[in-house]
Protein backbone atom coordinates (compact mmCIF):
# COMPACT_ATOMS: atom_id res chain seq x y z
CA UNK A 1 0.00 0.00 0.00
CA UNK A 2 2.79 2.58 1.12
CA UNK A 3 4.35 1.77 -2.38
CA UNK A 4 1.31 2.50 -4.37
CA UNK A 5 1.02 5.93 -2.48
CA UNK A 6 4.53 6.54 -2.88
CA UNK A 7 3.85 5.65 -6.80
CA UNK A 8 1.29 7.60 -7.20
CA UNK A 9 3.32 10.66 -5.72
CA UNK A 10 5.98 10.58 -8.35
CA UNK A 11 3.61 10.20 -11.08
CA UNK A 12 1.66 13.49 -9.51
CA UNK A 13 4.99 15.25 -9.03
CA UNK A 14 5.69 14.40 -13.07
CA UNK A 15 3.03 15.91 -14.33
CA UNK A 16 3.28 18.95 -12.40
CA UNK A 17 6.80 19.36 -13.35
CA UNK A 18 5.75 18.95 -16.82
CA UNK A 19 3.28 21.74 -16.87
CA UNK A 20 5.71 24.20 -15.45
CA UNK A 21 7.63 23.70 -18.97
CA UNK A 22 7.46 26.00 -22.06
CA UNK A 23 5.47 23.76 -24.53
CA UNK A 24 6.90 25.78 -27.32
CA UNK A 25 10.59 24.85 -25.99
CA UNK A 26 11.87 27.75 -24.27
CA UNK A 27 12.86 31.27 -24.93
CA UNK A 28 12.32 33.28 -27.49
CA UNK A 29 14.31 32.81 -30.45
CA UNK A 30 14.76 34.66 -33.88
CA UNK A 31 12.37 33.97 -36.27
CA UNK A 32 14.00 34.99 -39.47
CA UNK A 33 14.96 32.27 -42.15
CA UNK A 34 17.72 32.77 -44.90
CA UNK A 35 17.25 31.06 -47.99
CA UNK A 36 19.01 28.04 -47.67
CA UNK A 37 17.25 27.23 -44.34
CA UNK A 38 13.58 27.61 -46.25
CA UNK A 39 14.54 24.53 -47.96
CA UNK A 40 14.83 22.76 -44.52
CA UNK A 41 11.65 24.56 -43.03
CA UNK A 42 9.24 23.16 -45.81
CA UNK A 43 10.69 19.88 -45.27
CA UNK A 44 9.85 19.93 -41.85
CA UNK A 45 6.52 21.58 -42.26
CA UNK A 46 5.50 18.60 -44.18
CA UNK A 47 7.31 15.89 -42.50
CA UNK A 48 4.32 14.35 -40.11
CA UNK A 49 4.01 14.61 -36.61
CA UNK A 50 3.98 11.36 -34.10
CA UNK A 51 0.30 11.39 -33.76
CA UNK A 52 -0.70 12.12 -37.65
CA UNK A 53 -1.25 9.56 -40.76
CA UNK A 54 -1.80 12.03 -43.93
CA UNK A 55 -3.98 10.08 -46.49
CA UNK A 56 -5.24 11.87 -49.88
CA UNK A 57 -8.70 13.16 -48.74
CA UNK A 58 -8.46 13.34 -44.39
CA UNK A 59 -5.78 13.10 -42.10
CA UNK A 60 -6.02 11.78 -38.75
CA UNK A 61 -4.69 12.61 -35.98
CA UNK A 62 -4.85 11.95 -32.07
CA UNK A 63 -3.73 9.93 -29.14
CA UNK A 64 -4.82 6.84 -30.94
CA UNK A 65 -2.64 6.62 -34.02
CA UNK A 66 -0.19 8.03 -31.63
CA UNK A 67 -0.48 4.79 -30.12
CA UNK A 68 -0.46 2.92 -33.15
CA UNK A 69 2.37 4.41 -34.74
CA UNK A 70 4.83 3.99 -31.75
CA UNK A 71 6.67 1.01 -31.28
CA UNK A 72 6.48 1.16 -27.61
CA UNK A 73 3.34 2.70 -25.98
CA UNK A 74 4.25 2.67 -22.77
CA UNK A 75 6.91 5.55 -23.69
CA UNK A 76 3.77 7.72 -24.59
CA UNK A 77 3.06 7.82 -20.36
CA UNK A 78 6.64 7.93 -19.79
CA UNK A 79 7.98 11.65 -18.74
CA UNK A 80 11.62 11.14 -19.30
CA UNK A 81 10.96 9.52 -23.20
CA UNK A 82 12.65 11.07 -25.77
CA UNK A 83 11.54 13.42 -27.84
CA UNK A 84 11.05 10.74 -30.98
CA UNK A 85 7.57 10.20 -28.83
CA UNK A 86 6.04 13.51 -29.62
CA UNK A 87 4.58 16.51 -27.04
CA UNK A 88 2.09 15.16 -24.87
CA UNK A 89 0.93 18.50 -25.89
CA UNK A 90 -0.05 17.42 -29.03
CA UNK A 91 -3.41 15.24 -27.89
CA UNK A 92 -4.74 18.40 -25.68
CA UNK A 93 -8.17 19.97 -26.54
CA UNK A 94 -8.22 23.55 -25.66
CA UNK A 95 -10.86 26.40 -25.31
CA UNK A 96 -10.88 28.45 -27.73
CA UNK A 97 -11.86 31.41 -25.61
CA UNK A 98 -9.16 31.13 -22.50
CA UNK A 99 -7.07 28.47 -23.70
CA UNK A 100 -7.68 26.08 -20.82
CA UNK A 101 -7.28 22.22 -21.61
CA UNK A 102 -10.90 20.68 -21.97
CA UNK A 103 -9.67 17.24 -22.58
CA UNK A 104 -7.84 14.69 -24.72
CA UNK A 105 -8.27 14.24 -28.41
CA UNK A 106 -8.32 10.56 -28.90
CA UNK A 107 -9.08 10.39 -32.62
CA UNK A 108 -9.59 13.26 -35.23
CA UNK A 109 -10.63 13.00 -38.57
CA UNK A 110 -10.51 16.09 -40.96
CA UNK A 111 -10.99 16.51 -44.81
Amino acid sequence: MKTLIKLFIISLLSVASARAEDPLGGSAKDTRVTAPDKQKAQLLINKAAPNEIRGRKFTFRGALIQIIKSGNPLQLINPFAPAEYGSGFDNVVRDPIDGKATGISVLTIEH
